[in-house]
């Protein structure tokens, strides 16, 4: 008996992984926009600290989104 893995099925298993890999990562960058969001409303600091918190949120946004 041949014990070798079709070149399909291997095609196969790596696009799965390769959606659960995207699917980690979204959740992930979910959760970081979210703690941003929470760290900037829940926050009493300064203006220019809130305006950091903005720009983490929309390079979150940005990266999550390609």
């Amino acid at each position: 008996m041949d014990n070798k893995i079709s070149p399909a099925l291997t095609d196969e298993v790596y696009h799965q992984d390769l959606e659960l890999y995207r699917s980690v990562i979204n959740n992930i960058s979910e959760f970081v926009c979210i703690s941003a969001i929470g760290l900037f409303l829940f926050s009493n600091r300064s203006k220019r600290l809130s305006k950091k918190y903005l720009k983490s949120i929309k390079y979150t946004i940005y990266s999550a989104a390609e």
